[in-house]
């Protein structure tokens, strides 16, 4: 009867020791990102270059995520912090066993040369990555003038970019044209390009 409690209780720390083992080798990466003045930055994403480990900042700009203990192997790697309208920032710590503290402080991008597409081509791609041109008009440009559509506010504030006005008729409304004549749809009726608004065709 001893002898079956022993054997009984090897078997429980052996297959519980590959589990502690597990826990105390993995490592766990927190910190936090704010912006130049302190403010935090939630919604950020924080990961590590050429992997897919990371984790997204709660509302207040805070983080963590836990790396694998098969990843770890002493090796130097880039923590990188991203949030749209801000440059990309990125440090370099060494992976150990031990909970690892990075803190970011993120500079606005007054260019946004750092902002992040997506396109529905391809996943979400930086700016300066694009194989197209991304055209941006500000809410206080469209304020500027007094205008009867959406289209006409258009006119003159993106590059390659014409506005033609309608008919004049009812219900007419201007027809936009993207660097010359080109068509969605598969019967060609229509020069107009696509609108979604709010992740909705209209």
């Amino acid at each position: 009867m001893r002898c079956k409690i022993l054997l009984a209780l090897f078997v429980c720390v052996a297959l519980l020791n590959p589990l502690a083992s597990w826990a105390q080798s993995s490592s766990v990466i927190s910190g936090k990102v704010t912006d130049e003045a302190g403010e935090p930055l939630p919604g950020a994403n924080v990961s590590i270059q050429l992997t897919n480990l990371g984790a997204a900042t709660d509302i207040n700009g805070e983080f963590h995520f836990t790396v694998p203990a098969s990843a770890l192997r002493g090796q130097e790697v880039a923590i990188m912090a991203r949030f749209i309208g801000y440059r990309t920032k990125t440090e370099k710590i060494i992976l150990t066993s031990q909970e690892t503290t990075v803190d970011f402080a993120l500079r606005i991008d007054v260019l946004d040369m750092d902002a992040i597409i997506v396109t529905g081509v391809v996943e979400a791609t930086p700016r300066t990555k694009m194989a197209f041109s991304i055209g941006r008009v500000s809410a206080a440009a469209l304020e500027q003038v007094t205008v009867s559509s959406m289209e006409t506010a258009l006119r003159g504030k993106v590059a390659g970019v014409k506005v033609v006005q309608g008919s004049g008729r009812p219900g007419s409304d201007a027809s936009i044209l993207l660097r010359g004549a080109t068509s969605i749809n598969s019967q060609g009726r229509s020069q107009d390009p696509l609108y979604i608004v709010d992740g909705v065709i209209i």
